[in-house]
């Protein structure tokens, strides 16, 4: 080869501060000035994502971890016209944002919780540009006050929302800014996530926006330039793909499909490791949410996280071993036969005729038709906390504690007539499945534990105001207090206390 430029040139020298920036994963240094290799254009900077935010994770870890929710609800918002998709907290919990099937994203003020709730408007709202468009997914960039969204058309937005500090109102927004704007071809964006250097692994790229494809593909786009940076595209026969989560280390990620493939890629080599199917028949085996164990602390380095299948159930799985260490089972869920714990490793048909892929995915949505069941739809953990808390097709809250099954409860209760059961937790096999008993069982549980109990004070206990349809999302908030927040496939979005 040709000799290399002259380190003089102050166009083609690294320093040390760039060295770090594109190249800081590595331990050791070179001696600087450092020699660019010819050719060799550093990319843009990345979008103005606004003032960075924070709140110590102390504090909410702090309000949360001791709190018991009551299920009293504090508001009722109704300005969505259709199914409400998803909800979203910054890092300083300012405000709240949610999406749906009207094609808009709404901001609300969070501490004009207290102050009139139950009447509160929304503070910003913006649209899609597409006519017809349905916001299904939605994330934070970062500690920033930038949203990110995608839609049922492909569409990728990237909006920033652009606010100030205000001594009567706490907050004054001024108007939001569009920083990205992209349609993909090919499907419904049904996830998307976000990190950059200061989170990943793959340092080479930063402001990386992470989306998952109905049709098999997942994708990040490096919001520098615009470009695709990886993609990946998912075997036909694992079916759509419903959901997808970033580790906290931004290592590997987790897809899951609407017929019970669990796939692990790892982000840095951009392959796919393992594959294996949810143990359950169709169409109990469709996954419909998957979330990680923990986002934070020791139990973040486990390589757990949490899976939305099955009848009412969450499961716990554990990707190393592609077992089950802890299943959730809710009613009516409790009274279905205990399935295998263990994942059924994945094998790909050689060859398989579109027709024969299209038979088969045609009697599943038909099986799929004729068969009712309730099913969980939305998890969240909040950070560091020994609990999660659970929603879905039953309208109900579950509060489950992973360390004591019994300290488990229901938030609210959507049936007016049914008393709020008890929970226990057993040791099967390798795993613990924590359960949700039904009222009889519940009785004799109680009574055998010596508690006092007295069915007629539980009855006459005033019913809160449950979702009228499924609860597709679920969030906290530590400020003005402790809350939680849930959105609706009838279009509403309920706090609680």
């Amino acid at each position: 080869g040709g000799s290399p430029p002259a380190a003089s040139s102050e166009a083609s020298v690294f320093d040390q501060t760039e060295w770090e920036n594109y190249f800081g994963h590595l331990s050791v240094y070179p001696t600087f000035p450092f020699t660019r290799a010819r050719g060799c254009i550093p990319p843009p900077p990345a979008p103005d994502f606004g003032e960075l935010i924070g709140q110590s994770l102390r504090t909410q870890t702090d309000a949360l971890r001791s709190w018991r929710p009551t299920g009293t609800l504090v508001s009722e918002l109704r300005e969505h016209r259709g199914s409400v998709n998803r909800v979203v907290v910054p890092s300083d919990q300012e405000f709240f944002a949610t999406c749906g099937n009207d094609g808009r994203v709404k901001i609300w003020d969070s501490r004009r919780l207290d102050k009139g709730g139950g009447s509160m408007r929304s503070r910003v709202t913006f649209a899609s540009r597409y006519p017809k468009d349905r916001y299904l997914c939605m994330t934070m960039c970062g500690a920033s006050h930038s949203i990110a969204t995608g839609s049922s058309s492909g569409g990728l937005d990237v909006v920033r929302l652009d606010c100030a500090p205000s001594k009567k109102e706490g907050v004054t927004y001024h108007d939001t800014t569009r920083l990205f704007e992209s349609r993909q071809e090919g499907g419904a964006i049904v996830d998307v996530a976000y990190y950059d250097n200061s989170l990943a692994s793959l340092y080479c790229y930063q402001s990386l926006l992470v989306y998952a494809l109905n049709t098999g593909k997942i994708a990040a786009i490096d919001l520098r330039t615009n470009r695709e940076a990886w993609s990946y595209q998912m075997h036909p026969s694992a079916g759509p793909l419903s959901s997808f989560f970033l580790e906290p280390c931004n290592q590997w990620l987790i897809a899951a499909t609407s017929r019970g493939v669990y796939a692990c890629l790892d982000n840095r080599f951009n392959v796919c490791v393992k594959t294996w199917d949810h143990p359950c028949l169709p169409p109990h085996n469709s996954i419909r949410r998957v979330m990680p164990y923990a986002s934070t602390g020791k139990q973040s380095r486990r390589p757990w996280f949490f899976a939305a299948a099955g009848t009412n159930e969450v499961w716990v799985w554990n990707v190393e071993t592609i077992t089950c260490p802890k299943l959730f089972r809710a009613i009516p869920g409790t009274d279905s036969p205990l399935p295998t714990l263990r994942g059924i490793p994945q094998s790909y048909p050689a060859r398989e005729t579109s027709s024969r892929l299209l038979g088969r995915v045609t009697q599943e949505l038909q099986d799929k038709r004729q068969t009712s069941f309730d099913s969980v739809r939305a998890i969240h953990r909040p950070p560091r906390c020994n609990y999660f808390i659970t929603g879905g097709t039953d309208c109900s809250l579950r509060l489950w504690n992973l360390e004591r099954g019994e300290n488990s409860f229901t938030v609210n209760d959507a049936y007016q007539k049914r008393t709020k059961a008890s929970y226990t937790s057993d040791v099967h096999d390798t795993a613990t499945v924590y359960r949700e008993l039904p009222i009889s069982e519940s009785d004799q549980t109680i009574r055998r534990q010596g508690g006092a109990y007295d069915r007629d004070t539980i009855l006459q206990q005033s019913v809160r105001k449950s979702h009228k349809d499924a609860i597709l999302d679920i969030e906290s908030l530590t400020v003005p207090s402790n809350m939680i927040i849930t959105c609706g496939r009838e279009g509403t979005v309920k706090v609680w206390r």
